[in-house]
């Protein structure tokens, strides 16, 4: 047979191709169902909504005119007044009862009543699903006798807390050290010195003392007061028998209920009638549960900070004090990071006394930003752990 010339090959291709269209195309018209001429479509969606004689018009004008309401449509301005929906409450179930529903419309994807529909999935699998660990407890952490040891200082004030941090009044540097805690989100309270039973210390400067008359206790009150900035608080550094004499507690009270400030008792003696005086006297008040570390070691002040875990939880918060030393620090530093999976929140005495006083406005402090502090340019390489 003779070769097909390359002319005739694409001619016959083109035929072939040809005639494949012209039997699709027959396949198709045969699937397909709608017979429904296109002008009759056009011509009945226009007799659905008919016209007004703009020569006749009622009086009121285009909006007297009366409309036949399509029953699949929903209008929700009439329906929905303005607090009909609300998503994060009950009330929304409401609203959706009061739409005449339409299963396309609620079953159409984008509509925003599919929306609506999606927030009714089961509730318990919606919640396990985006619920963090539930708050066991609230734990604040109080740091006595700060602004002495600057070296520990600085490594408490330096980690993330919040802590509330009780500065001794005749620390030096103090107005630069508290403007670094406060810039760090901590609390802060003045460590107030008071007079024990052993008579320990009682050449501490500001000390507050029994013996002392009432004006000349005032008096030393106020300067001990005016000795540092920023603080909210205080509570009591020593003080065994300054806290059971009653007499001097009443001064001491209405002293901070003039200043606006609250008390923390540090409870260093049981027969303290410190919360007492506070309560009868209207001052914002707390009580220490746990001394961190009477016992410096290790293994003791771990086992106090899951002792505050444990009183956290069985009755929502507990107040841990301790003091700026390495073991404390360390102590903290391993242990704060653990709070948030196991259920517990680190938070403030300030925190506290606001939720236990709601009534009470906790004091604003002092703009610290202009305060100069030329020792701080070591701050952030100081550390205890190098």
């Amino acid at each position: 047979m003779k070769k097909m010339q390359p002319i005739h090959r694409f001619a016959a291709y083109i035929v072939c191709g040809f005639i494949l269209a012209v039997a699709l195309g027959f396949f198709l018209k045969g699937e397909h169902t709608d017979t429904t001429p296109t002008s009759q479509i056009m011509q009945e969606s226009m007799q659905e909504e008919p016209v007004p004689d703009m020569a006749n018009l009622p009086e009121g004008g285009l909006e007297a005119v009366p409309k036949e309401v399509d029953s699949n449509v929903i209008d929700i301005t009439e329906s929905l007044d303005d607090d009909a929906l609300v998503v994060d409450g009950d009330e929304h179930s409401d609203a959706r009862d009061s739409f005449d529903w339409n299963e396309d419309v609620w079953d159409n994807p984008l509509s925003i009543f599919s929306l609506q529909a999606l927030s009714e999935i089961d509730e318990a699998d919606e919640i396990e699903a985006v619920m963090l660990p539930e708050v066991k407890g609230r734990i604040a952490i109080i740091i006595d006798d700060m602004g002495i040891d600057m070296k520990h200082s600085y490594a408490l004030m330096d980690m993330e807390g919040p802590f509330t941090l009780s500065f001794l009044p005749y620390a030096k540097k103090i107005d630069s050290q508290t403007e670094f805690a406060r810039k760090k989100h901590h609390a802060l309270m003045i460590h107030m010195p008071m007079e024990a039973v052993s008579g320990v210390m009682m050449d501490t400067p500001g000390l507050l003392k029994v013996g002392t008359s009432s004006n000349a206790f005032v008096e030393q009150l106020g300067m001990n007061l005016s000795r540092m900035h920023g603080y909210t608080g205080l509570n009591n550094h020593m003080g065994s028998l300054l806290t059971q004499d009653e007499g001097k507690m009443r001064l001491l009270m209405q002293e901070l209920k003039e200043q606006g400030l609250y008390f923390i008792d540090s409870r260093t003696i049981n027969t303290s009638v410190a919360a007492d005086i506070a309560e009868a006297e209207g001052i914002p008040y707390l009580v220490r549960d746990v001394f961190l570390d009477h016992d410096p070691r290790p293994e003791a002040i771990m086992a106090s900070l899951e002792l505050a875990e444990k009183i956290a939880a069985d009755k929502g918060l507990a107040i841990a004090i301790g003091h700026p030393k390495r073991e404390t620090v360390e102590a903290i530093r391993k242990w704060a990071p653990t709070l948030k999976a196991k259920g517990y929140e680190l938070v403030t005495i300030d925190q506290l006394i606001q939720e236990a006083y709601p009534e009470f406005q906790v004091k604003e402090v002092d703009d610290f930003s202009l305060i100069a502090s030329p020792h701080q340019s070591h701050i952030t390489a100081l550390s205890i752990f190098d």
